[in-house]
């Protein structure tokens, strides 16, 4: 077996572990669909690249996973800016926000 068919076994069995980490994520339950791209990539430094998107959003809402062969955990998951944005606890960041302000008015 190649290296390029060992690394796409292991990015499928990996697959359910990278939809489980965007759902964790996913504060607001934003995602409706995970899709994953063909291509696995294998980088020189021998990351394992998973690419997808959500929503049937290539364009706006995609991710990468960076996966060590073996390792069975997701050593990366980077997501675009606008998907990023989406996983953002809005009222919390809102209370967290307001603490800051009347922790700084007691210290004046």
């Amino acid at each position: 077996m190649s290296e390029q068919e060992i690394a796409e076994q292991y990015a499928e069995k990996m697959k359910p572990e990278i939809k489980q980490a965007l759902r964790d994520d996913d504060v607001n339950s934003f995602i409706e669909s995970i899709n994953f791209e063909d291509d696995i990539e294998i980088n020189p430094m021998g990351y394992i690249i998973v690419r997808g998107y959500v929503n049937d959003h290539p364009e706006k809402y995609d991710f990468s996973a960076h996966l060590r062969l073996n390792s069975n955990e997701i050593d990366v998951l980077g997501t675009s800016p606008k998907l990023s944005e989406k996983f953002i606890d809005k009222e919390k960041e809102q209370r967290l926000l307001k603490e800051a302000e009347e922790e700084e008015k007691q210290v004046q």
